[in-house]
């Protein structure tokens, strides 16, 4: 058999490894800290530990999936080479054989003969691992349904963060289907005694499937009673948590810089520098997730606001609500309606809640999700001045049948207002004002309650100008319509908008005159039950 040696280092990896009864294992930890590589690993190990069959022969078959096929090629495919090369670096002699890298799915077969004779004490099995590597670009249907084919041994899905759990789901469906099993027959066709599903990735957004399985993070707010019974982590799934490689540096609360962690794992194959020379010129977000293990987004394009940073614009505990100022509910409407709540307390714009719902109308979204959303978060205060500043674009009839969004609210007794201009760039600066300023003692301008999650993963990149495609440093123009990111930040500008008009200003800090909309309208006809 060909040499082959892997001594993980660090407990994480170790445990990780030594885990053989889990039918789902997943670890999470930072780049550089060799999950791929645990993972490689641990399919040859299910290999050599499959039960053999009647002729000898320990037959095994594993799929190895990531997202895009440039990824898989560029980074998936090249681990499992340097693990299972043709040549044995150390030798020179041939060793796991030849790869097939024909598009679209390179396979590697494995075959190493048995050794000794059958009936002999010296007989050793051999080993037919075939390993096939295929990219997932999505979760559609016809992508779903392209999975079917797969009867396999295990999966081991890379970089799992970018998938969503239908993928898993399905994967988990094709599992355990390789080598061909007969219980009334086992030594021939013993089935696969080694199945499983592994993954592996950096840390993901904190309302990942992940994040909630895992038991890490509650499921936000905004998603359905049926994908809550989903994302219940079921028996025999297990997943690892390795230490972050590097951690924040602070003194009383200022950022410092970043300090590598003395526990971190794999540093005994990694150069001294590795850490403190990757993260040089990375953003704190980028750094955070990539480095720091924590869940976030990591700016798939150019975020909208280079200047937010978690650490300072979102309150480590609740806000609470100040019944001296009027507290703006601000409204995005469309098939996707979602909602900011915002108040201006001393110049500090805070928000303190946010709703978004998913293919319903106006009336839907206040009756199931944002009536009952005030009267949870604000309903106990006896008395509060309301704004209101919606898209001017809801005045149209055609999103909410007959009647336009505003006209629902009115109904409700909610009087809606539009928002005093649409203009994406003033929009934009409203927010980005109050980013960059700072209030009385050294407070921030803008400060978020934690529950807002959506919104700050919008902040942290998911709300972000797209890439123009073949071209890797122009983007586009206008921000990537992607719910619910860009549908609460569109809220936010509305809410800040408006605000900001109460004061005298717009986007950016331009004066304007004070827009006299009778803000406090709703007082006179509807409080909070």
């Amino acid at each position: 058999m060909p040499s082959f040696s892997f001594d993980p280092d660090g407990e994480t990896l170790k445990t990780f490894l030594r885990d053989r009864e889990s039918l789902f294992k997943g670890i999470r930890g930072p780049v550089g800290s060799a999950k791929s590589s645990a993972c490689c690993c641990d399919l040859f190990m299910r290999a050599l530990a499959q039960k053999p069959d009647a002729t000898g022969w320990k037959r095994t078959r594993f799929a190895v999936v990531r997202k895009s096929y440039p990824d898989l090629m560029a980074t998936t495919v090249k681990t499992w080479r340097q693990w299972f090369p043709e040549v044995d670096p150390k030798t020179g002699e041939k060793a796991f054989g030849k790869m097939n890298m024909a598009p679209p799915m390179p396979r590697h077969h494995v075959i190493i003969s048995p050794q000794g004779k059958i009936g002999t004490q010296s007989f050793v099995p051999g080993i037919d691992m075939e390993v096939i590597f295929k990219s997932v670009p999505d979760d559609h249907q016809e992508t779903l349904e392209s999975l079917s084919s797969l009867e396999v041994t295990a999966v081991w899905a890379n970089e799992v963060r970018e998938f969503s759990f239908a993928i898993i789901d399905r994967l988990r469906e094709r599992i355990d289907r390789y080598p061909q099993r007969d219980n009334d027959n086992p030594e021939m066709f013993p089935g696969a005694t080694e199945p499983g599903i592994l993954c592996d990735t950096n840390s993901p957004t904190d309302d990942h499937w992940w994040a909630i399985m895992s038991g890490d993070c509650e499921p936000p707010e905004w998603m359905t009673e049926d994908d809550r019974k989903l994302l219940v982590k079921p028996p025999g799934w297990t997943f690892y948590t390795q230490p972050p490689a590097v951690f924040e540096d602070r003194e009383q609360g200022e950022f410092l810089g970043w300090k590598e962690n003395p526990k971190r794992e794999n540093k005994r194959y990694l150069s001294k520098n590795y850490y403190s020379e990757n993260i040089r010129g990375k953003s704190f977000n980028v750094v955070r997730v990539q480095y720091g293990n924590q869940y976030g987004e990591f700016e798939p394009g150019r975020p909208v606001y280079p200047t937010f940073e978690r650490s300072i614009h979102v309150s480590s505990r609740s806000l609470e609500v100040n019944p001296s100022y009027p507290i703006c509910w601000a409204q995005d409407f469309g098939r996707t309606p979602s909602a900011i709540f915002v108040q201006m307390v001393d110049g500090q714009l805070r928000v303190l809640g946010e709703i978004t719902g998913s293919n319903m109308g106006a009336e839907r979204f206040l009756d199931e999700l944002a009536l009952p959303f005030v009267a949870r978060r604000f309903g106990w205060y006896p008395r509060l001045n309301w704004l209101y500043s919606g898209d001017p674009r809801g005045e149209d009839q055609t999103q909410a049948d007959e009647n336009s969004p505003f006209r629902v609210f009115r109904n409700k007794r909610i009087a809606m207002m539009a928002a005093p201009t649409n203009d994406p760039v003033i929009r934009i600066g409203a927010v980005e004002h109050h980013l960059q300023k700072m209030v009385g003692a050294g407070k921030p301008g803008l400060l978020i309650d934690p529950s807002c999650r959506l919104l700050i993963s919008g902040f942290e990149g998911r709300y972000h100008y797209k890439r123009v495609a073949g071209d890797s440093t122009r983007y586009d123009e206008k921000p990537s319509k992607t719910h619910p990111y860009s549908d609460l930040h569109d809220a936010l500008q509305y809410g800040a908008l408006r605000l900001g008009a109460q004061h005298g200003l717009l986007g950016g800090g331009q004066q304007v005159e004070v827009i006299d909309g009778s803000y406090d309208a709703m007082e006179e006809c509807w409080s909070v039950v």
